[in-house]
Parts: C-alpha cells; structure tokens; sequence
C-alpha cells in the first residue's frame, strides 16, 4: 500500500539497507512499520530525519547515542494519501546539498563510508528538487522546526504478556509523537512523553530481538508550481530490545 506516508524513518544501525518507507510491501529489512498517513492531501512528501541511535558500549561504561540524518521522500500523480498512489520521478532531489537516491519509487539518502554521520542539519533543512513529470524545480526552506527528545529510559526487555512502557524525559516542539515496539505503534499528543502498550497490544509480536522507538515530530506545507508539498522533521530515538 504505497499510501502509507510513514512517519518514522528507522535507519536501524545493524544493517546497511533502508526499506522503502512508504511501502509496507519493500522486502528489504532495516524498515518502519506501516503507518498512519501524515499529509493526505498533499501532492508529495518530504522527511528531514534525525535518527538516534543509543548503543552500549561496555559494561561499566555509560550508553552513547549515534546520529545519522537523513531524507526521504516521495512525489505522486494523485495524491499520497490515494490508496493506489501514482509515483513519478522528478529529477535529482537533494537535501542540505546531499543527493537521495530513487530506488522502489521513492527517494532516500544513504549514509557512506566517506559521510557515515549522513545529512548535516546543523544549520537547518534546505529541499532542492530538479522537476520532472508535471513538478516543477524549486529550492525550499521548511518553515517547521525539528522536534526534541531525550534518550528511551526504558527496560530493554518486552515482556508481551506484562504489557511495556515506552518512555522518555522529555520530547518539545512536537506536533504528535509515534510510539513503536516493533511494527506496533500508537500515536500521541505532543507533548506525551510515555506510553503503555498494554499485552492485547503487543501479543503480535514475535519473540526475539526488535526494536522500540520514540519518533516526535513537525510539519508544514507549501504550494510550489501548483503543488501542495509536505515536509515533515522527525526525531528518532530507538534502543535494542528482546521481546519475551
């Protein structure tokens, strides 16, 4: 279902691949789940991600986080919230002068060996498009800021039958935040900053390892050549856990 604009661009560190993250059905493993549809009626949609990573090092030593930015995005003939959105391709797509790659429809930029930290956005978002397929090129600075989050405080271990809590100190600037155990997920308020999935909720689930996520984010539009464009900012904070 290439309708489903996804909210949360998990850039999981143990692998390499990006699954498409507007397609539930993208066979590759490092993934979001399907998600609700954030921008319905806009035209195309596009994802300024700040991916954190909070990894231990050694026992005895103290958790450090590992951040890698990135874009993602998608434009469409009819709409990305149509149940058989149309995707074309509109030329070179770039964010912070980083190029995304167009792979499955959708465009994604990929950390490398030379930018392991990938997209900069130290000194904000800037989207340039080339045009192509009835979008015309433009250069935009969103006008939404970038959500913050403090790092997950909770169990690495999920229980499925005892339910899980999913929590973090602090999330601001938020419009909503997505809460996600694996391809579990529910959203909030913006300023929530804990949620309890209950073991209805996570019965589901296979045992093992997975991950869970705290994703606030940020949104805003705007009509270029005649298109209404969504871009989104989101913070992704995610620990390892093992699902019981």
């Amino acid at each position: 279902m290439k309708n489903l604009t996804c909210i949360a661009l998990i850039a999981l560190f143990f692998t390499a691949c990006i699954k498409d993250p507007f397609n539930q059905n993208s066979s590759t493993t490092s993934a979001p789940p399907p998600t609700p549809n954030a921008c319905p009626t806009a035209d195309a949609a596009l994802w300024a991600v700040r991916s954190f990573s909070t990894r231990d090092v050694a026992p005895g030593f103290p958790s450090v986080d590992i951040e890698i930015g990135l874009g993602v995005g998608v434009f469409t003939t009819n709409g990305v919230g149509n149940t058989n959105s149309s995707r074309v391709n509109v030329g070179a797509v770039s964010i912070n002068g980083e190029n995304a790659d167009y792979e499955g429809e959708t465009y994604v930029t990929k950390p490398s060996a030379s930018n392991a930290e990938g997209v900069d956005f130290t000194s904000g978002v800037s989207w340039q498009v080339a045009g192509d397929n009835g979008f015309g090129g433009f250069t935009h600075v969103p006008t939404n800021v970038f959500p913050s989050s403090s790092a997950i405080t909770s169990s690495k271990e999920v229980v499925k039958a005892n339910g899980y809590t999913l929590s973090c100190s602090t999330i601001s600037n938020a419009d909503s935040v997505l809460f996600l155990i694996g391809d579990v997920y529910k959203i909030a308020g913006g300023n929530t900053t804990s949620y309890t999935f209950t073991a209805t909720d996570l019965s589901g689930l296979s045992t093992g390892d997975n991950v869970a996520q705290i994703v606030p984010y940020t949104l805003s539009s705007a009509m270029l050549g005649g298109k209404n464009i969504c871009f989104g900012k989101e913070v992704v904070r995610q620990i390892s856990v093992t699902i019981k």
